[in-house]
């Protein structure tokens, strides 16, 4: 049974959350209402007044009212330091929620309007939840507090340690209630953590307690930071109730009591008072994400990047760096560990801030990585390319330039391809039978990739393959910091988690506008009706004569295939001159080429439409995962593929999706031919880009039963002049490590580095 006493007012989290804890002060304490206050013969400063006596508290209550719908788990975020998280003082003294604080409590502002302000209509609702955070300083923190009881006898229930609680209730509950919930988990977590209690504890947990608990709620002289004028607010709701601290600082004095215990063991029923200060929606950190969850490995040269989300118009997040508990960069969300971090760890203090209103003391966050920083392995690909490497002095920034465009295409190979997850959800290794899962691990390798990426400092980076998780936490936040503006798609196949990634020099092109960056789903492409008015494009209506005939067909383009085409104008910054970058990720089954063909040519007709628009240069990249010798790259350097052309027919009548569309009786139940295609005149030509034709940018398996092709392609268009591209690694080379990839080769395909010149291109109409 739990007595509230009927001066006893409860307040909300909302209310607890706004007020910080003042500083402990030296000197005798006299006794003003329920807390113990320190004179002070000098001024003492907080952060928003000077008082020449303050409160001392025995801890404080953060309450946070949540939106509609948020989940407890979600913003729980201080029940326990686990796993990453790690106690902030460790970086930083008196830093997080923990940590003994010592000001005149805070609040958003004396203005109710403004303090109301910081909460939006969607949380304007009893519908909502909140939750309370109390935290308990330990004994040695709490200098001068009274905690003795009207015979002398000292308090029974004392924190030896930092304590803890959380718990959430609903906005409509009264603040009578919830106060009597707060007095009841206090009484056992106070009493669990004190071991000359361990025999009430048992006592207690055995039977039905009888306990006493008087709450008052106090609202603070905001100079003094003196409690001064009980609150009488037992009635409110807890939306209500910490809804008012956001504007006017408050205290709480709750006092406990087991009258039962008392009388069992003859001890007198003296009353164990704490007094709180409260703070009701501070700014807060709700989200800090690192790739792969702060276990990736970390190497010098390669950046870490983290992302923070806040709520309560928290407007900046300060990310402080640790190395080895040593700060080294302050205020940024990402840090380049040196050779003089390896074998050091690294941790980082996130502060929200509201400007003008809260500088976050208090309200931080601490995290530290799994691994230390350690030697980056060899890349063989950089070892094969030193001049490419080294700085460029060669970039422009705010002018016209006629330095060299530099473009890079990467298959990084996506996770989900170098491991299978299964059924079951368990990670089988996949096909690098020769490998570990160790090496494999997106933690070591994707950091890798990011290295090779950033080492090659080119103007136009295409990617395939790109994990949509790893776009998110690693390359989309990693490039950007590196001056990089970009966007990713993923793939619409079924089951499919990536996509394509394309990103581009801000420092070498005009802004974007997000209308710019266009993605196509390939398969919308293409024509279902029987006949078109294209009298350019005349090979639409094969394929749409093809696709009515061969409904296998047009299941699987329609239904299966989810493909992607990146289509972004960039315009050189100080110029005129605008290049369409365009890149892709054509199907990869071997006996497929009738689609691959398919899909490049409706590739050229898309981009075809944009030149309409602008007139520009043209790069085209990715996996095309064909040679420019059959089909599809045919269709680009030849401009023509002929009917039948080597293997179409075939893999038009014997490619299947599933067995669905074969009849018992035969084998192969079409017999149709595929039909010419070819380029309109008016289509610019296109030529690789690179210097030579290498022998192969993707190779798994080994030499015995592996597979090896030149799947890869950077090509160009007739103004855009190729230069030189990146030395290409020897089957020797790769084979030393069996195939790719391998503890040098952190994908299973080679990256493609070019450069092309930009002076022969007209202005853009």
């Amino acid at each position: 049974m739990y007595k509230l006493a009927s001066g006893a007012r409860t307040l909300t989290t909302q209310q607890l959350l706004l007020l910080q804890i003042p500083t402990l002060f030296s000197g005798p304490t006299v006794t003003h209402g329920p807390l113990a206050i320190a004179p002070s013969s000098t001024t003492t400063t907080s952060r928003r007044m000077t008082s020449k006596a303050t409160a001392t508290y025995d801890g404080r209550i953060v309450a946070r009212i949540l939106p509609p719908n948020a989940c407890n788990a979600a913003f729980d975020l201080h029940h326990d330091i686990r796993g990453p998280r790690m106690d902030p003082t460790l970086l930083k003294a008196g830093a997080g929620y923990l940590a003994h604080r010592a000001s005149v409590p805070i609040t958003q502002s004396t203005d109710a309007a403004v303090g109301a302000s910081l909460l939006g209509t969607e949380y304007s609702s009893e519908q909502n939840w909140t939750t309370l955070d109390v935290y308990v300083y330990p004994q040695s923190a709490r200098g001068g507090m009274d905690t003795t009881g009207s015979s002398g006898e000292s308090s029974s229930v004392v924190a030896a340690t930092a304590t803890h609680i959380h718990m959430q209730r609903h906005s409509s509950e009264t603040l009578e209630k919830t106060l009597a919930r707060m007095g009841l988990s206090l009484f056992k977590k106070l009493s669990e953590s004190t071991k000359h209690c361990h025999k009430r504890t048992r006592a207690y947990k055995a039977r039905n307690t009888q306990l006493s608990c008087n709450a008052t709620i106090w609202k603070v002289d905001p100079e003094s930071g003196v409690p001064t004028t009980p609150w009488d607010c037992q009635s409110l709701t807890n939306y209500n109730a910490w809804s008012e601290a956001r504007y006017t600082p408050l205290a709480i004095q709750i006092s406990l009591v087991d009258v039962e215990l008392s009388e069992m063991d003859g001890s007198s029923s003296v009353p164990q008072t704490l007094t709180f200060a409260v703070e009701s929606c501070p700014p807060t950190v709700t989200t800090v994400r690192t790739f792969s969850d702060w276990e990736s490995y970390l190497y010098p040269s390669v950046p870490i990047v983290v992302q923070t989300e806040t709520m309560y118009k928290s407007d900046q997040c300060m990310v402080d760096w640790y190395v080895n508990g040593q700060l080294l960069q302050s205020n940024s969300h990402s840090y380049t560990p040196t050779e003089a971090d390896l074998g050091k760890s690294v941790a980082i203090l996130v502060t929200p801030i509201r400007k003008g209103q809260h500088d976050g003391a208090g309200c931080q966050e601490a995290y530290q990585f799994s691994t230390l920083v350690q030697p980056l392995p060899e890349n063989l690909i950089l070892s094969l390319r030193p001049k490419w490497i080294a700085p460029r002095c060669d970039r422009s920034s705010g002018e016209a330039s006629d330095a060299p465009l530099r473009i890079m295409t990467y298959n990084v190979l996506a996770d989900q391809n170098a491991f299978d997850f299964g059924v079951s959800g368990k990670v089988a290794h996949s096909y690098a039978e020769y490998l570990t899962p160790q090496v494999l691990k997106r933690e070591r390798r994707l950091p890798l990739i990011l290295h090779e990426i950033l080492a090659h400092q080119a103007d136009v980076v295409c990617l395939q393959e790109v994990d949509e998780y790893v776009y998110e936490t690693l390359f989309k936040s990693a490039l950007r910091y590196a001056g990089y503006d970009g966007f990713f798609t993923s793939k619409e196949n079924e089951g499919s988690r990536e996509g394509c990634a394309t990103f581009w020099l801000t420092t070498r092109f005009d802004p974007v506008p997000e209308s710019n960056k266009k993605s196509h789903l390939i398969r919308d492409m293409f024509p279902f009706e029987s006949k078109t008015d294209d009298q350019e494009w005349t090979a639409l209506n094969d394929i749409a004569g093809l696709l009515g005939k061969r409904r296998d067909l047009r299941y699987i383009v329609a239904a299966k295939l989810g493909h992607i085409l990146h289509l972004v104008p960039l315009q050189v910054k100080g110029d005129t001159k605008t290049i369409w970058v365009a890149n892709t990720h054509l199907f990869y089954h071997p006996d497929a080429s009738h689609i691959r063909l398919m899909q490049m040519y409706l590739i050229c007709r898309e981009l075809s439409e944009s030149l309409k628009t602008k007139d520009g240069g043209i790069v085209l990249c990715g996996d095309m995962n064909s040679s420019l010798t059959n089909s599809p790259g045919k269709l680009l350097i030849d401009r023509i593929v002929p009917k039948n052309f080597r293997n179409l027919r075939t893999d038009l009548n014997g490619f299947r999706w599933s067995r669905q569309w074969r009849q018992p009786d035969s084998p192969n139940a079409f017999d149709d031919d595929f039909p010419s295609l070819s380029l309109p005149d008016s289509f610019p030509i296109l030529r690789s880009a690179l210097s030579e034709t290498p022998a192969f940018t993707h190779f798994i398996g080994g030499l015995e039963r592996g597979f090896r092709g030149t799947l890869d392609h950077i090509l160009v268009s007739p103004d855009l002049i190729p230069l030189k591209s990146g030395p290409m690694p020897s089957m020797r080379d790769v084979t030393r490590d069996t195939a790719m990839p391998s503890e040098r080769i952190p994908s299973d395909h080679v990256s493609l580095i070019c450069e092309v010149d930009m002076t022969k291109m007209s202005s853009s109409r």
